[in-house]
């Protein structure tokens, strides 16, 4: 449903991990019109997920009364609950989740270009389902939009 000034709302699905078979649904609001463009519809989902992990692994791991029950080892998160609880490790945290999960992102998205081991012996191309093919340079592509959207300073 639109949202008034234009504004849409975007629903996806995110795996809570891989214990689980429920689902998150998220709501996302965009500051404008949901872009045509599939890499800047691309970005938006992997920057929604950076968002979403970040976000969830800091309050696993800062809040103690968090139920940890969606994590695989519930044993490491639980020793790291008891390591952190203030404001600053909050930010600390969620910087360097966001930075790790950024770089796993950005491997992914070098993997996709072609600039790894495996486009020796075989490459990946993606295609809209109308066979347009997407950029060449989605890891570059990607962090120009986190730059672009204010969530990479």
């Amino acid at each position: 449903m639109p949202l008034p000034g234009g504004v849409l709302n975007k629903v996806c699905t995110i795996p809570l991990a891989a214990s689980l078979w429920t689902s998150a649904r998220i709501t996302l609001s965009l500051g404008k019109e949901m872009s045509s463009n599939p890499e800047e519809l691309l970005y938006e989902d992997f920057a929604v997920s950076l968002e979403y992990w970040t976000n969830t692994a800091v309050e696993a791991l800062i809040d103690p009364r968090k139920d940890l029950r969606a994590f695989d080892d519930v044993e490491a998160f639980a020793h790291l609950q008891r390591k952190f609880s203030s404001n600053e490790d909050e930010k600390a945290l969620a910087s360097v989740m966001s930075e790790i999960l950024r770089g796993q992102i950005h491997s992914i998205l070098v993997s996709l270009d072609g600039g790894t081991k495996m486009a020796d012996a075989q490459r990946i191309f993606l295609a809209t389902e109308k066979g347009r093919p997407l950029a060449r340079d989605l890891h570059e592509g990607f962090v120009r939009y986190l730059f672009t959207t204010g969530r990479l300073k």
